[in-house]
């Protein structure tokens, strides 16, 4: 009592009460169901077990943290980007509303019930949402195709309905490029086998390396030189004169056959090489812009739907 009244610093412990105060801590870090890591402060009043019990069991319930889409993450990113948002609004936003117009046109006309003048409105409308090159609003009109109670036109619906497999492909020279650079870890294998080149029977060289023979031929065709000169496209076998067979909203497909070879073996090992060697494969590359533009027009959606 007169410790508490004339001071206000704790006085000094004593030999047993520093050796007591150990065999506590010592008894805490032992009993207690917290992590090591977690900072344990002893005091006179320990938790009971069963509170400690409780809190592991109310831990367990929470959700785990957000990792994938963020929708408060990217509202906050582009409201700090308003030049940005802008101008991504305006690329989008004036074909819609010269489209927009067209429609009260015709209505003042009174051509708006005319089958013909449907359809024709609805093409635009597809050819709008194809040439933004936007994924969101493509995948929103393949979403309103489906929705008959939404969109009350018909014409308008049967054309939405085309931007399932007709949206139009991006360059092949980009699509090979971006497979090159996706695929580019196997380069140092493929080299390293090439370094060391073996001959097997009748001199062919293995490892990777082509012989070179006395006829070459010569092509014009731009696709055909990149996939020869290149150590990883080189392995496939492309079909349909190196072209998509397919192309939708988020990416396009090419048709192709994995060569058999000491090249793939280097590549992928002996045991996925005779697993995979000369199977037909379908190769789907994502569009360039997809991953960048999709969450600044998700934004773009969810601010119009808010206003």
């Amino acid at each position: 009592r007169t410790w508490r009244r004339r001071s206000s610093s704790p006085p000094p412990p004593s030999s047993s009460s520093s050796s007591t105060l150990q065999h506590q801590r010592r008894k805490t870090t032992q009993t207690s169901p917290i992590p090591s890591s977690t900072t344990i402060k002893t005091t006179t009043s320990t938790t009971t077990p069963s509170k400690n019990i409780r809190r592991q069991r109310s831990a367990k319930t929470n959700p785990m943290p957000i990792t994938g889409y963020d929708a408060k993450a990217i509202l906050e990113f582009y409201d700090r980007r308003p030049l940005q948002v802008g101008w991504r609004l305006n690329s989008l936003g004036l074909p819609l509303l010269g489209w927009y117009i067209g429609l009260l046109a015709d209505k003042a006309m009174g051509l708006a019930d005319r089958e013909a003048v449907q359809i024709k409105r609805g093409a635009e409308l597809r050819q709008h949402l194809v040439h933004s090159g936007s994924v969101a609003l493509i995948k929103s009109g393949q979403a309103l195709s489906l929705r008959s109670d939404l969109v009350k036109v018909k014409g308008w619906t049967d054309e939405l309905s085309k931007l399932v497999d007709a949206v139009g492909s991006f360059p092949d020279e980009s699509a090979l490029t971006i497979m090159k650079k996706e695929l580019a870890d196997l380069v140092p294998r493929i080299r390293a086998a090439n370094e060391m080149p073996s001959r097997g029977p009748g001199g062919l060289l293995l490892g990777g390396a082509t012989a070179k023979t006395t006829t070459t031929t010569k092509s014009n065709n731009k696709l055909q030189s990149m996939v020869e000169k290149d150590p990883i496209l080189s392995m496939f076998e492309f079909y349909n004169d190196y072209r998509a067979v397919a192309s939708a909203s988020i990416g396009q497909v090419y048709k192709a056959r994995i060569k058999r070879g000491a090249r793939l073996e280097a590549a992928i090992g002996k045991t996925q090489a005779a697993q995979w060697g000369g199977k037909l494969v379908a190769i789907k590359i994502q569009r360039p812009d997809a991953a960048a533009s999709v969450s600044l027009d998700m934004y773009l959606l969810r601010r119009t739907a808010m206003w």
